[in-house]
């Protein structure tokens, strides 16, 4: 598979321009100035099916390359299976796997997308005391890993071929160019292979009836609780007025995280073979994939909903006035808008909340209030907002928890960026007066 193969983009374009019909979803691309040239694998979070076919569009707009991606192996059968193949979709079961990903990047023939959670994570419930967690029905530990070891074997094998060419080492040189598909030196890129953060950030999300599954319903009476799930959440995502954005961080060189292992290998022999991947690259790998992982998450656009439901998790008290709830919002608002270098911030934020705390109304913060009210989570009396605090943080089976408790889905994505979590703390420990204080100073 190369890129010259235009079926990968006519086939995605058809299904793109199906969508766009449909779909009043908006996309928006950023952080196009930190792609390119440069062999990369792309490592992205993984929260709908949708994000396996705006991904490779995207950067196929952007770069004019065909990105290449796994799925799981279940996905390849009949019309499906055949049209990934055709997008250069690889199962994770493909015998040749590794070697094929290794040959792209170490030629630059094709980019790679890769999804180090492992699976989609519904709950996007990725820590657990202060470490990286994924937790998924499938698996419950730390992001694999396989990714960045793959990126850095891509430039240690190029290192090794170039050496065996020198040492005139024909034997062990064959056997890489048939091992690798490539013919000699000059099929090699020479730049380093980098990895590039990317994260998809939704906004808002509203699980619920849409046109599409009331038209699979319609026609299929026993639909698994499962697809009913999805068709609920990604549905709504893409039919309606759901901000999707995709943002590519900056390129992490993956030679600064092979320094330990070309230093010790190169006095203790012993660590120089990878192929069972040694202590140095299990160490290096581990490294790299907490440093992107870290960059994914801190690159989420934070919204509105983010604030409401960390203050809705956090909050002690079991009811608040909304006034004061409000005022709580509006300097976390501030807050986030002195660090512009820091936050990625969603242009939601940008209208005058000062309004709030007026007693005056704002569309989207009543619309992650009514989506509060109407799963229990706070109850609206005559300005007073009872909050049902174990509902809140109520973590429901994987499969269910993005349309029985959407908050805690929001409140989990906005988890990594600690400070804003530590100021929502702060202003909710403080008296009136004190809320007052900070609103004349903001």
């Amino acid at each position: 598979m190369t890129n010259k193969e235009p079926e990968h983009l006519a086939k995605t374009k058809f299904a793109i321009g199906i969508l766009e019909k449909i779909m009043k979803a908006r996309l928006t691309v950023t952080g196009t100035e930190n792609l390119g040239k440069d062999p990369c694998m792309y490592v992205m979070n993984h929260f709908t099916r949708a994000e396996t076919l705006f991904l490779p569009y995207v950067l196929h707009e952007q770069t004019g390359k065909y990105p290449r991606s796994l799925a799981d192996k279940t996905l390849f059968s009949g019309a499906i299976g055949d049209y990934m193949l055709s997008m250069g979709v690889l199962p994770t079961n493909e015998p040749k796997r590794d070697d094929m990903i290794l040959h792209d990047l170490m030629t630059s023939s094709s980019d790679w997308i890769i999804y180090p959670e492992g699976a989609m994570v519904k709950s996007k419930r990725i820590f657990k005391k202060g470490k990286f967690m994924i937790n998924t029905p499938e698996r419950i530990g730390p992001p694999r890993t396989g990714a960045a070891t793959l990126a850095m074997k891509s430039e240690i094998y190029k290192k090794d071929y170039l050496s065996f060419l020198e040492n005139n080492n024909d034997k062990k040189a064959r056997a890489f160019e048939e091992r690798f598909n490539i013919s000699g030196p000059d099929d090699l890129s020479t730049d380093c292979s980098v990895v590039i953060p990317t994260t998809i950030t939704y906004y808002p999300l509203r699980p619920g009836q849409n046109f599409i599954r009331k038209l699979i319903t319609k026609f299929f009476d026993d639909i698994s609780p499962r697809l009913d799930e999805e068709l609920q959440v990604e549905g709504n995502i893409l039919l309606n007025k759901t901000d999707i954005n995709i943002h590519f961080g900056e390129p992490i060189p993956v030679k600064n995280y092979l320094k330990s292992y070309s230093f010790i290998s190169s006095w203790v022999p012993f660590f120089k073979s990878v192929e069972n991947n040694n202590l140095l690259l299990k160490r290096g790998a581990r490294s790299l994939t907490n440093d992107f992982m870290s960059d994914i998450y801190r690159h989420a656009r934070i919204n509105l909903d983010h604030i409401v439901c960390s203050s809705l998790r956090y909050i002690k008290e079991s009811e608040v006035s909304e006034s004061r709830f409000n005022r709580i919002v509006f300097l976390t608002i501030q807050e986030l808008k002195k660090y512009p270098e820091r936050y990625r911030l969603h242009p939601v934020l940008d209208k005058d909340y000062g309004k709030i705390i007026c007693g005056e109304s704002i569309e989207e913060l009543e619309s992650i209030y009514d989506l509060a009210v109407s799963k229990g989570v706070i109850v609206r009396e005559n300005g007073v907002m009872k909050i049902k605090n174990m509902k809140m943080n109520m973590m429901h089976m994987f499969h269910q928890v993005r349309v029985n408790n959407p908050l805690v889905v929001i409140a989990n994505e906005f988890e990594p960026f600690k400070d804003c979590i530590s100021f929502i703390k702060k202003m909710l420990s403080k008296s009136d007066e004190s809320l007052n204080h900070y609103t004349m100073e903001s």
